[in-house]
């Protein structure tokens, strides 16, 4: 093992607080995670964060806590494309037969319960094998 490496304490595993270069050598405090708005709203639809709650148009819309889950990360992410590899890995982590499809069923069931058509998408983008994105407020 190169000299530095080695096991990380328990206490100070997985703490984010420095950043390391290839060769072990700290570079300094990672920046704290930006705190995600308390809403999003993008045309019609509003997510408000802290309730859980999801509205288009003013009606409020019922989801599952995996369907939920799968539209805010894809919302604190607007603007970028969310790979399936990241989707399956922070929604279905460790869930047996866990693929790309499940990712698509869910994505389908999520559209028609927000009334988003997959032909002429106006909050959930395909980017084909890759995976999903939701523009930012103000961008198409």
């Amino acid at each position: 093992m190169a000299p530095g490496w080695g096991k990380v304490p328990a206490g100070k595993r997985n703490e984010g607080r420095l950043t390391f270069r290839a060769h072990g050598r700290p570079l300094g405090r990672s920046p704290e995670p930006a705190r995600a708005p308390e809403t999003f709203v993008l045309g019609a639809l509003a997510i408000a964060y802290e309730r859980r709650a999801i509205t288009v148009g003013g009606a409020e819309v019922d989801l599952t806590p995996t369907e939920y889950e799968l539209l805010r990360l894809l919302s604190v992410n607007a603007g970028r494309v969310v790979r399936f590899d990241t989707l399956l890995r922070r929604i279905w982590d460790g869930r047996d037969g866990a693929d790309a499809n499940l990712v698509r069923t869910f994505v389908r069931t999520l559209r028609a319960k927000l009334g988003d058509d997959a032909q002429d998408p106006t909050w959930i983008f395909n980017r084909r094998g890759v995976g999903y994105r939701m523009p930012r407020p103000g961008e198409r």
